[in-house]
């Protein structure tokens, strides 16, 4: 048996994978594929044009990944950025790749959480926009895409849960779908994937997001580095090649801590975020929060569980 993950990230995607993803696969005696393991034995496209989309966007994909009775996930599978304009045409890349037998697995967030953690994340990765910048209609999308060959944006027009599912659901044979909020729902993980050991979760919290005030702060300091040519991704990079020396004992150890605590983001989340109360970032455009809530009858009619066309086409 196999099960492969496509996504979408953003949706508890970290925790899956350390805690949840490895303990079913050792239940079920199948080699668990770690996305660094993964890469290895099956190298992606190192043209950078067609890895905007997808990581195995080759002109020609006529090799298929032969691994037998495995567990991956590799949640970019959906599509770069988990970006709805990727969505299509990544599903046919993957079903090019894996064995139509493979169950997919999808998992899914609020769709107000989703896109307010997905806009956090284009952030801390220093695409720092406003929303009305980085949400863009269809026929907008396509446009930047095609001008700038950039995929630091997202398809908001596009963003429809049903839409993706169907999409796998028409290539691949068995689609299992993961609701975020069922993650550590313990029983029902365990009649999902059909075991009866018990799982245990730790408490540790993975890949925490930017908090209100850390977003409001991201976009101070990235005017304030602006007015002098320069930017917070410079400073990151800048910060990286502090240790890139030949110095030995206590100063690289010095030089390595200096490289991670001058990083904007570690400096946010390790240290700022400590001192304030957090407070989740949300969205605040109205108009993106409305094309959100489009799939917000979906979402809580879905249940997290193998699906059918026929239940999707019922909800």
């Amino acid at each position: 048996m196999n099960y492969l993950h496509v996504g979408l990230g953003k949706t508890g995607t970290t925790f899956l994978q350390n805690e949840v993803f490895p303990k079913i696969a050792k239940i079920k005696n199948i080699k668990y594929i770690e996305k660094k393991n993964f890469v290895k034995i099956f190298p992606p496209t190192t043209i950078s044009n067609r890895k905007l989309i997808h990581s195995y966007n080759f002109k020609k994909l006529n090799i298929q990944f032969r691994e037998k009775n495995y567990f991956l996930s590799a949640e970019s599978l959906c599509g770069k950025l988990f970006n709805p304009l990727f969505w299509k045409k990544s599903a046919l890349i993957n079903k090019k790749i894996f064995d139509k037998n493979t169950t997919v697995i999808i998992t899914l967030s609020k769709p107000e959480e989703f896109i307010s953690s997905i806009y956090c994340q284009a952030i801390q990765v220093y695409s720092i926009k406003n929303e009305e910048e980085f949400f863009l209609n269809h026929k907008n999308s396509l446009s930047y895409l095609k001008k700038y060959k950039k995929n630091d944006f997202f398809d908001i027009e596009l963003f429809d849960y049903k839409y993706l599912i169907s999409l796998y659901l028409e290539n691949f044979q068995k689609v299992l779908i993961i609701k975020k909020e069922d993650l550590k729902e313990v029983n029902k993980l365990k009649k999902i994937f059909n075991i009866k050991e018990d799982l245990y979760f730790t408490k540790k919290v993975y890949n925490k997001s930017y908090s209100e005030f850390s977003v409001k702060l991201t976009f101070i300091f990235e005017k304030f580095l602006n007015f002098f040519g320069t930017n917070l991704k410079s400073t990151d990079l800048f910060a990286r090649q502090i240790n890139k020396n030949n110095k030995v004992g206590i100063f690289k150890k010095i030089l390595n801590r200096l490289s991670v605590e001058l990083r904007w983001r570690y400096f946010v989340q390790n240290r700022l975020d400590k001192f304030f109360k957090f407070k989740k970032y949300k969205i605040k455009s109205q108009k993106i929060i409305l094309q959100a809530k489009r799939n917000n009858d979906f979402y809580e009619k879905l249940e997290s569980g193998y699906i059918s066309i026929e239940k999707i086409n019922n909800l």
